[in-house]
């Protein structure tokens, strides 16, 4: 029975057809349920009432999550026992509550589960000069006592430049829910499988793209930044979706997600947060080792090859640094200039050592092309130094010289102001631990061994407008958009990829693959100019087996071993 038919005699006894399961709703038992739950409900394509992986349009970790029975399949109970837990949606809107020197709180719906999130933000004047769709925007993640806030320091270098000004809280978390984590927003802005702990990164993401719907920003000048806890966010969040933002700065952060546990002892009173977060006690199982890494600033660093960083940091902070005996400024080192620290901590009796992770010097002078950083240390505790916003003379502090004025240091307003966001930038690097967080501009890859603590990651560079090259390390596929990439494929010119090893001595060591170890993984390549008639009239060499034609989509094995580059044409 075609759809057309069967809506229509749904229509005529007085019921819809619901695409989930062949289910027979009233028209308001339907509209009742939330836009998620109906979206959700409806990528059952073949409306057999079951959602399978295949027909899944969402990430991983979140059809786990609705699969409850772990059957390999999201039924329609299991649709419904989830949303029915789900809060209230809420209503996206601008609420009547104006704050001084004009800011404005808000509320907006998480797309993960309805519920009800807050943020404060300040909006400049439309002017012949600024038009409205041109406003830079400034997301902020406020430290423990700060969450959904706007400093009065970032407000004004904001309203100083008629730049649109945020403060995101996200939901409200409460307190003791993981154990004494010290303040109510431990769980905040944080990306984790479990509901009740990760969904803080997507409010941020939601509560940006409600500001980018709603008000004129520029998504090319989209900038964050956040203080402490807020600083680890917002390292966490730019160097795990690189192409959100031009560019971001952690203000006093922890770059490492148990730098407490690193120097105290598991007596301290966060230490069972830290524990419920990690689902166990840190390097006891790869699951704990792999959530520490992936909330964890340092062990993503390779992902700002595009990502613009700024770094302050004071050199009295006496909270936020990472070592057993206080030294000066040395959290801020370790991600910026000094190679020196290494990260280890006990744990009844036994030590656990994750080494050292590279420095954006390291890698900046590997790649001169990739990774622009700056950074500022004064002489200041745990908290915001002005300076770090606005610049200060060179005898004032440590960091890098203005371009324009070599007798000031430059901050991360006006270092804000040199960069915008690449969509489609010439290199992409992306490394990862889990199958979540997977995507960065024009690719995606799948990593062999998700949740173990062993990352995968790419280097791929586009070298011309018919070749790519890529470079992989613990794969087992990679996806490309060609149009992104702006990739061309003609038939008077074959597109050539040279796919080979990743084997990079300044990356973090535990990414390395033996010099023995080959690697299985498959090519994809998506545009949406494929036809079928295209695909069929395509010649491929250098395939390591069967090669696969899908709906614009070219599916290429590949066996990469340590002998040197695999060449692939396609013509």
């Amino acid at each position: 029975m075609s759809n057309q038919l069967r809506m229509s005699l749904g229509t005529m006894i007085g019921i819809v057809v619901v695409s989930v399961g062949m289910l027979l709703e009233s028209p308001s038992a339907f509209a009742q349920r939330s836009p998620l739950e109906r979206r959700v409900r409806g990528f059952d394509s073949n409306e057999d009432g079951n959602i399978s992986i295949e027909e899944f349009r969402g990430p991983r970790d979140r059809f786990r999550l609705l699969d409850r029975d772990q059957d390999g399949v999201i039924s329609s109970a299991e649709v419904t026992q989830y949303f029915s837990r789900s809060p209230t949606p809420a209503r996206a809107s601008d609420q009547n509550d104006t704050q001084a020197d004009g800011v404005l709180r808000f509320t907006y719906p998480s797309t993960i589960d309805g519920a009800s999130c807050t943020g404060t933000i300040w909006i400049p004047e439309a002017s012949k000069e600024m038009p409205p769709e041109k406003y830079p925007l400034v997301a902020f993640l406020g430290g423990g006592p700060g969450v959904g806030t706007i400093p009065n320091d970032i407000l004004a270098e904001c309203q100083k430049r008629n730049w649109i000004a945020m403060g995101l809280a996200g939901r409200s978390w409460p307190r003791g829910s993981l154990g004494d984590c010290g303040f109510t927003v431990s769980m905040a802005y944080l990306d984790h499988p479990n509901p009740a702990i990760g969904p803080g990164q997507q409010d941020v993401l939601d509560g940006i793209d409600w500001a980018l719907t709603n008000h004129p920003a520029e998504p090319k000048r989209v900038y964050l930044c956040g203080f402490s806890l807020g600083g680890r966010g917002t390292y966490m969040m730019g160097l795990k979706c690189p192409d959100r933002f031009a560019a971001i700065a952690p203000f006093a952060p922890a770059t490492d997600m148990f730098e407490l546990d690193i120097r105290t002892s598991e007596s301290r009173a966060s230490y069972p947060c830290r524990m419920a977060i990690a689902e166990g006690v840190v390097g006891t199982s790869p699951r704990s080792a792999t959530l520490r890494s992936m909330q964890s600033g340092r062990f993503l660093i390779e992902n700002a090859f595009n990502l613009p960083i700024f770094h302050g940091h004071g050199t009295e902070d006496g909270l936020a640094y990472n070592l057993r005996s206080k030294t000066s400024y040395a959290h801020g080192y370790n991600m910026t200039i000094d190679s020196s620290w290494r990260g280890v901590y006990e744990f009844q009796g036994k030590q656990f050592d994750f080494g050292h992770t590279p420095t954006l010097a390291e890698l900046h002078q590997r790649h001169p092309d990739g990774y622009p950083f700056a950074y500022m240390f004064t002489r200041i505790g745990h908290a915001v130094d002005k300076k770090w916003l606005e610049g200060t003379s060179t005898n004032q502090g440590e960091g890098v010289p203005h371009p324009e004025a070599p007798n000031r240091l430059i901050g991360a307003f006006d270092f804000f102001e040199r960069h915008q966001l690449k969509k489609s930038p010439e290199t992409v690097v992306f490394k990862t631990y889990t199958d979540n967080v997977s995507k960065a501009y024009w690719l995606a890859i799948d990593i062999q061994r998700p949740w173990e603590n062993l990352p995968g990651a790419v280097r791929a560079k586009l070298q011309s407008p018919h070749k790519l090259a890529i470079e992989a390390a613990r794969l087992t596929q990679i996806s490309i958009d060609l149009d992104l990439a702006q990739l061309n494929l003609t038939s008077s010119q074959p597109l050539r990829i040279d796919v080979s090893i990743l084997e990079e001595p300044c990356f973090d060591p535990a990414l390395m693959p033996q010099k023995s170890d080959s690697q299985d993984l498959k090519i994809i390549l998506k545009s949406e100019t494929f036809s079928q008639s295209r695909l069929d009239d395509l010649t491929i060499s250098g395939a390591n087996g069967e090669i696969q034609y899908e709906d614009q989509k070219i599916i290429i094995p590949v066996l990469l071993d340590p002998a040197g580059p695999r060449a692939i044409l396609i013509q």
